[in-house]
């Protein structure tokens, strides 16, 4: 019904605007472009901060740019359970609020993942 769906809506608002059709691979691509990290250190445990880093955000890409799940983006990034998902993702929610770098680059990273239909 109408009024289930709203509920719905309310309770994660920014699901109606995430793009289902947004490869993993491909957020994974630019964002190893973009940082200069490569794809497979991104799901490996490697810990170093730019490692890190980067992952975290094709992380929080994912999310924003596809309608999977916590528990379907772990896998995919070498995470053991969703939770690690959900810690990355709040991490770059956190970092840009305060980071313009950081906040004009997942803005370009977008763009190029959504062919300049910016939504993040």
């Amino acid at each position: 019904s109408t009024s289930q769906l709203l509920k719905i809506l309310e309770r994660a608002p920014q699901a109606a605007y995430r793009c289902p059709f947004v490869p993993i691979h491909r957020i994974k691509m630019v964002v190893s472009v973009f940082y200069g990290v490569p794809m497979l250190d991104m799901i490996s445990r490697r810990r170093d901060a730019k490692t890190v880093n980067a992952r975290h955000v094709a992380v929080y890409l994912c999310r924003q740019l596809t309608s999977l799940s916590y528990m379907q983006i772990a896998p995919h990034f070498g995470y053991p359970e969703h939770t690690s998902v959900l810690h990355a993702i709040r991490k770059i929610e956190m970092k840009r609020k305060t980071d313009r770098e950081l906040d004009k680059a997942l803005r370009a990273m977008t763009d190029e993942l959504t062919g300049g239909h910016s939504i993040a």
